[in-house]
C-alpha cells in the first residue's frame, strides 16, 4: 500500500539516486554514481580527442548544442572550461540535463531550453570553442547550421552521420531504412544533395527519444560538410571515421581556424 499523498511526492532521503528515479528507465546515458542508463556518454573518447584537439578548453567560453543528458557538458566541465552553455530542445532531456547539473554539481553550466538555430540566427556573443556533438543530421538544412557555427566560433567540434552512396548504397538496408528521398540545393558555390530521412519507430511515444525538433531532417555528403567549413576559412582534421557504423556513415571533425 502507497503512503505518498501523490505519486509525485517522494518518501524517501534525499539521493542522487531519488533524483535520477524522477526519469525511471527513460536515460540513455551512463551517469556516474547513479543507476541509469547504459551508453558511456560521461566516459566518451570523442570528447577526450576533441578536448586535445582544441589544445583543452580550461578557461574557455563553450556553447554546446544538444546536450541530451548532459554527458558531454560534464567532460567540458571537468576539463575547467570557464563556462559551457548548453542548448537543448527536447524538453524531457532538458529537465534531465538540470537534474545531471544538482547531482554532479556542475557550478560552470548553464542549459537553455529551446531550438539552438533560432537562437544562433540572434546571437551576437562569440564563444572560445563550439561542441556540436550529433546534431547537425538532425537538421532541416544542415548546411545553415554550419554557417552560422562558423558566425559564432574559430573553434568548432562535430560529430555526425553523413551520407555516402559508396559506403552506404540505396541498396543498404541502414539507407533503406531511413532515406525518404533526395533534393538537389546549391551553397558555397556547389550543387549538393540533400537526403531526407524520417525517424524509426514513434517520438511522440518513445520516451528515450533523442531526435531533432523536425519530422524531416536531411543528411549530407562529407564532402559538402568540409567544404563548407574550409569556405569559412578552417582547417580540419578527421577522425572516428566510419562508414560502416550500424547507424549510418559517421565521423568527427574538428574545425579551427586563426
Amino acid at each position: 500500500m502507497k503512503h505518498e499523498v501523490q505519486d509525485f511526492y517522494e518518501s524517501g532521503t534525499a539521493t542522487k539516486e531519488t533524483i535520477a528515479s524522477i526519469f525511471k528507465d527513460e536515460w540513455v546515458s551512463a551517469v556516474p554514481g547513479v543507476k541509469t542508463g547504459g551508453v558511456p556518454l560521461f566516459q566518451d573518447p570523442r570528447v577526450t580527442w576533441a578536448i586535445n584537439q582544441a589544445g583543452g578548453v580550461a578557461g574557455k567560453e563553450i556553447l554546446e548544442l544538444g546536450p541530451l543528458e548532459a554527458g558531454h557538458t560534464y567532460m567540458l566541465a571537468q576539463a575547467g572550461a570557464k563556462r559551457v552553455t548548453a542548448i537543448e530542445a527536447n524538453s524531457k532531456c532538458y529537465l534531465k540535463s538540470l537534474l545531471v547539473k544538482e547531482m554532479l554539481e556542475l557550478d560552470n553550466t548553464r542549459f537553455l531550453f529551446g531550438n539552438f538555430v533560432p537562437w544562433l540566427q540572434d546571437n551576437t556573443r562569440r564563444f572560445d570553442y563550439i561542441h556540436a556533438a550529433g546534431v547537425l543530421y538532425h537538421m532541416i538544412d544542415p548546411v545553415q547550421l554550419l554557417d552560422l557555427l562558423c558566425n559564432a566560433s574559430n573553434q568548432i567540434y562535430l560529430w555526425t552521420h553523413y551520407a555516402d552512396l559508396a559506403a552506404m548504397p540505396a541498396s543498404d538496408p541502414r539507407y533503406q531504412a531511413g532515406v525518404t528521398g533526395i533534393e538537389t540545393a546549391r551553397a558555397h558555390g556547389r550543387d549538393y544533395k540533400l537526403f531526407r530521412r524520417h525517424y524509426h519507430g514513434s517520438p511522440s511515444t518513445d520516451p528515450k527519444f533523442c531526435g531533432g525538433v523536425h519530422k524531416n531532417p536531411a543528411w549530407i555528403e562529407k564532402n559538402m560538410i568540409l567544404h563548407v567549413l574550409h569556405q569559412h576559412g578552417f582547417k580540419t582534421t578527421i577522425d572516428h571515421d566510419e562508414p560502416q557504423h550500424q547507424n549510418g556513415p559517421c565521423f568527427s571533425v574538428m574545425a579551427g581556424r586563426g
